[in-house]
């Protein structure tokens, strides 16, 4: 199957450049001349593989395109970023887009044709292994069994490396408590993981909240606690990972588990699933 690309640029004569290049290379190619444009193309296409993003866009903003990467970054975070544009890479730009992510930085102000190094870039891209996101689900202040300070190292220590370290290219990450509306990034995060982990230990309610969200838009959820008896009765049937984060033995256990859930799912395995998606399927598709 093709490899598709997204190529944002608001000059019609680099867009019509990159396209012809990219067809003759046998991608498929979604052009866009703005930000508005290009969050249609990413909402229809269910696979985005690549996107070249120009930073200056109307020239309205210095570099307006960073607000497109943002929303790749959140809405397609497998899709691989190249920024290609006139700027050069100095360290005021690279401190500028520290906060969004990005594979490979191109300049046309560069002696080799930029065509030849975005295609370059592109071939790079398709070598880099695939890497696939984990978002947790878990309380971030202090509950009745841990301290706000012991879930944080419950999370550094135990689940963020117990995932990154199963050998299957995940990246874990966890909502950040901060000052503002933060659910629109949760619900990002709740759709476009690959994979969810939910600490159901002491019911906190936000957890419960965005599991619910979770099993209403996707599979592919592992459930956690530190009792089986601190889960609720109708999540029992489903496969609960019991974990102990106080001594170094059932940390090396609870590695285990999560790499064993983790292969099951990479396997499609069916005891990931979500209650609420099983009893979707029971219900006769309309004729």
């Amino acid at each position: 199957m093709k490899k598709t690309v997204l190529v944002l640029d608001d000059d019609l004569r680099k867009r019509q450049a990159l396209k012809h290049e990219l067809e003759y290379y046998d991608y498929t190619v979604y052009p866009a001349d703005s930000i508005d444009s290009a969050t249609e193309i990413i909402r229809a296409k269910e696979d985005v593989d690549f996107a070249l993003i120009d930073l200056t866009l109307d020239y309205k903003e210095i570099y307006g395109g960073k607000a497109m990467i943002k929303k790749l970054n959140r809405l397609k975070p497998r899709t691989k970023i190249i920024i290609v544009t006139g700027y050069e890479l100095t360290d005021e730009l690279e401190k500028e887009l520290s906060d969004v992510k990005y594979f490979r930085f191109v300049s046309r102000t560069e002696t080799q044709n930029y065509l030849t190094l975005v295609i370059k870039a592109l071939k790079d891209a398709e070598e880099q292994p695939e890497q696939k996101k984990c978002f947790v689900i878990m309380p971030f202040s202090k509950t009745k069994s841990c301290s706000t300070a012991q879930w944080e190292n419950i999370f550094k220590t135990m689940i963020k490396p117990a995932v990154e370290e199963s050998g299957f290219n995940y990246i874990c990450e966890k909502t950040d408590l901060r000052i503002g509306n933060i659910i629109i990034d949760i619900l990002d995060n709740l759709n476009t993981a690959d994979v969810v982990i939910a600490d159901l230990t002491d019911w906190n309610p936000n957890v419960f909240y965005e599991l619910g969200v979770r099993h209403a838009l996707r599979d592919s959820t592992i459930l956690i606690a530190q009792s089986i008896q601190k889960a609720p009765f109708d999540l029992r049937p489903y496969a609960i990972i019991e974990y102990d984060w106080t001594t170094e033995d059932t940390k090396k256990q609870f590695f285990k588990d999560i790499k064993k859930a983790l292969q099951s799912i990479e396997k499609g395995g069916k005891n990931i699933s979500s209650p609420v998606r099983d009893y979707l399927k029971l219900i006769p598709s309309p004729n």
